[in-house]
């Protein structure tokens, strides 16, 4: 998956604030944070068409992440109000 500014996935138009992309070869989903606090998942429904799953809310300015194949949690640093946080959501199927 190779993502750049500007370009579009899954109908999304993606700004040039996304900072990590994660894939699940499994369950094909795609996994990108960006900084105004969303995570989108997508599936990927052929090499080159995606579609839009969900929209995770965390904070504005968490855009880094972590995806654990493993467990296939999601982990998301952040910081509200000041406090650090460490944000899991499940992306079991």
């Amino acid at each position: 998956m190779q993502l750049g500014c500007g370009r579009s996935l899954g109908g999304l138009r993606l700004l040039c604030r996304f900072c990590f992309r994660a894939f699940d070869g499994t369950t094909r989903l795609a996994y990108v944070s960006t900084g105004d606090g969303k995570v989108f998942v997508f599936h990927q429904d052929s090499p080159d068409a995606y579609s839009l799953v969900q929209e995770i809310a965390t904070h504005p300015g968490s855009k880094t992440m972590g995806y654990d194949p493993k467990t296939r949690n999601l982990i998301v640093p952040s910081s509200d109000n000041g406090a650090m946080q460490v944000l899991v959501f499940s992306a079991k199927p």
